[in-house]
């Protein structure tokens, strides 16, 4: 595809992912050929609509969209394809992970501290059926939801409380263990996230007895929903900060 899957979106390239999938959703509504029969401008809106989500909501094909312009990969040259030779033996998963262990790249730092760091809860979305009344007029719904929410034992730090949470020893506080393997190019050295503390860098003294170290804990929780008079089918109502808790006191 020759168009910008950014402006097909309408989104700038530093768009989120949220941003990414508001955008999808309110083009696949607007055009989809349920509601535009017979109508080939927008069905092939819809199309390009479906093809640009597809690559920009998933992390790796959005990376080698960002820096070759497609997703199936780069060309280097005449003489050096990336369809011509096998990086399986590496272990990577895409470009980026090619380049780092042929530069001796891994873990930077800054994706050492967002692994550290706080992170986002996931977004959460049910359906729910109301009358024809309802929708005309509006209406307030009462929901049940249950969702991994902050523990109330550890306050989501992870560990008993009154304990310490101290740097991991297998990989001295850092999240990530370095390796010098091998390789047709000679010694390669690689990084990879830690198994022990699972990139964190730290490791509870002892692990929460409730949500046994995460932070988080299943609960079910009721939640007031509006709902709009003359509201139209398969609509999307965003009630905010009412997902999952996230890790580390993240939103």
């Amino acid at each position: 595809m020759s168009e910008d899957l950014y402006k097909i979106l309408g989104i700038e390239r530093n768009a989120s992912d949220q941003e990414i999938k508001r955008a999808y959703r309110k083009m696949a509504q607007k055009h989809h050929p349920d509601r535009n029969k017979d109508n080939k401008e927008s069905e092939e809106k819809f199309k390009k609509a479906n093809m640009a989500y597809e690559v920009l909501s998933d992390k790796q094909k959005r990376t080698q969209y960002d820096q070759f312009g497609s997703s199936e990969g780069a060309n280097f040259g005449s003489g050096f394809q990336g369809g011509g030779f096998d990086f399986s033996s590496f272990g990577g998963s895409g470009f980026a992970d090619i380049f780092e262990t042929f530069f001796g790249g891994g873990a930077s730092h800054s994706q050492q501290q967002s692994k550290r760091g706080p992170k986002r809860g996931s977004d959460i979305e049910t359906m729910i059926k109301i009358t024809f009344k309802d929708a005309v007029f509006g209406a307030e719904k009462n929901l049940e939801i249950t969702k991994p929410d902050v523990c109330d034992k550890c306050l989501g730090k992870g560990a008993e409380p009154g304990t310490k949470i101290n740097d991991c020893r297998t990989c001295n506080g850092s999240g990530v263990i370095k390796q010098v393997r091998s390789t047709i190019l000679g010694q390669i050295s690689t990084s990879a996230v830690c198994g022990e503390c699972n990139g964190e860098g730290r490791i509870p003294e002892r692990r929460c007895g409730q949500c046994h170290g995460t932070g988080r804990a299943r609960k079910t929780s009721k939640i007031k929903v509006k709902i709009p008079a003359g509201i139209d089918d398969n609509s999307t109502i965003r009630i905010k900060d009412k997902g999952e808790a996230g890790i580390k006191g993240g939103i």
